[in-house]
């Protein structure tokens, strides 16, 4: 009783001087580090950014147990054999999910990339190309907030996918960046969005828009969180022209999108939290709505009943009536690109976001194998109205060629629950990339 009244006073502390702070000075954007750089844009303030990239990063054992190596010869993966069990600190355990060790900010590595798909629709991203080498290119779609000047939850993936796996990688930036808010007067978030800029991207590759596009060989799609969305939007449309991916992955995805942010609407300390989290994340957001203030953020201590998520929930569902990306801005730069018949429909008669992004009664996986991995607690994209409809086969749409592998931890933070072997050999199969 006693911790939870401390954390409740912490959170009523934090808020106050946040709610106070914002209105004294809405930190934001387009912070330029110098002539040579673009600018940061990010909506943590500079100091809390100063702070992130000094503090100490955790680093995962580099000793592995030969029981584990040796499962590998099994066509199923044992995850009970390559457990970790590490007796970690509270602070230990916040820096291993959200501060791993792997530097991102070498540039002969990693290239900052930027692309207008529309005049409506500019995205920045990383990418990371293995030098002078034909490869397959993982793209991979950050979770919530996810912004290439930060890259936290998603920076072991990095490591997996670039250093241990050899691939090369395009991570692009979740609709609910800062980055992508300010950068862009129309908005949308969810599944159908980001799967048509994706889809965009492929097209592109496909022929040869992007310097590097001669470099790719086979391709593939991974998604973390609400990214993962868009990897079933994608997948589907791919799969019904041209079948260009070879395999998608994505680890505890947002299925049901308006269902899962009406859970992390009910009252609770958790969703609190979230709330608070997502109120200074979504600064852009705040300034679009009509006489917002943030002082009822100090009652949801006493009620825990979010207050900010439920009115920019429902402000981005009565604003976004369609896709910013057209399908005729598909038409003008991909004239043989198709769209299904009941997807065009889907969009003519859906008029909000919520709507929009319900597109499973016509969801089709046929063709691309499509790998969903969960884990067995998770507060932010829950499971039962999530990825274990799929599975249970109560979710609408079909899932011929979907596959499921459940793992330990909280919300796919995986680093510190598995040896590093094994996490690598979790994409590894996952996106059927040989050895």
């Amino acid at each position: 009783m006693k911790c939870r009244v401390k954390t409740q006073l912490l959170i009523v502390v934090m808020i106050c001087f946040c709610v106070v702070r914002h209105h004294i000075h809405a930190e934001t954007n387009g912070r330029t580090l110098n002539d040579a750089q673009p600018a940061v844009i990010s909506s943590y303030p500079s100091w809390i950014i100063s702070i992130m990239a000094r503090l100490t990063k955790w680093s995962p054992p580099e000793e592995y147990s030969e029981e584990c190596k040796l499962s590998f010869s099994s066509p199923e993966l044992a995850p009970e054999k390559c457990k970790l069990n590490l007796d970690l600190s509270y602070f230990q355990q916040f820096k291993s999910k959200l501060f791993f060790n792997y530097d991102i900010t070498d540039h002969k590595k990693f290239q900052l990339f930027a692309d207008e798909l529309s005049p409506n629709v500019k995205i920045r991203g990383l990418l990371a190309l293995q030098p002078e080498q034909k490869r397959p290119l993982v793209i991979f779609r950050m979770g919530i907030h996810g912004n290439r000047d930060e890259v936290l939850a998603e920076r072991f993936f990095l490591k997996i996918l670039f250093e241990d796996l050899g691939v090369h990688v395009l991570m692009l930036e979740n609709l609910t960046s800062h980055a992508y808010l300010i950068q862009n007067q129309k908005i949308s978030i969810g599944g159908v969005e980001e799967g048509l800029h994706t889809f965009f991207i492929i097209n592109k590759i496909k022929i040869g828009k992007y310097p590097w596009s001669s470099q790719v060989t086979d391709l593939h799609l991974v998604g973390l969180s609400l990214g993962s969305q868009g990897v079933f939007v994608t997948t589907m449309l791919d799969e019904q022209n041209q079948n260009f991916i070879k395999s998608s992955q994505v680890f505890c995805p947002l299925i049901n999108f308006e269902e899962t942010f009406a859970t992390l609407q009910k009252p609770s300390v958790f969703n609190a939290f979230v709330d608070f989290w997502n109120w200074r994340r979504l600064i852009s957001i705040q300034d679009r709505l009509k006489d917002y203030s943030s002082w009822p953020l100090v009652r949801m201590l006493y009620t825990r009943k979010p207050v900010f998520t439920p009115v920019a929930m429902s402000w981005l569902n009565e604003q976004v009536q369609e896709p910013v990306l057209k399908m005729d801005d598909f038409k003008t730069s991909f004239p043989k690109v198709k769209f299904p018949k009941d997807f065009t429909e889907h969009l003519k008669k859906s008029h909000s976001l919520f709507e929009i992004n319900n597109f499973w009664p016509i969801y089709k996986n046929t063709k691309t194998p499509f790998q969903i991995v969960a884990t067995s607690f998770d507060p932010l994209v829950n499971n039962s109205t999530n990825s274990d409809r799929i599975r249970e086969k109560t979710q609408p749409g079909v899932f011929v060629k979907t596959s499921f592998l459940e793992l330990q931890g909280v919300h796919c933070a995986l680093a510190a629950e598995y040896e590093w072997p094994f996490l690598v050999e979790v994409v590894r199969r996952g996106l059927g990339l040989k050895n």
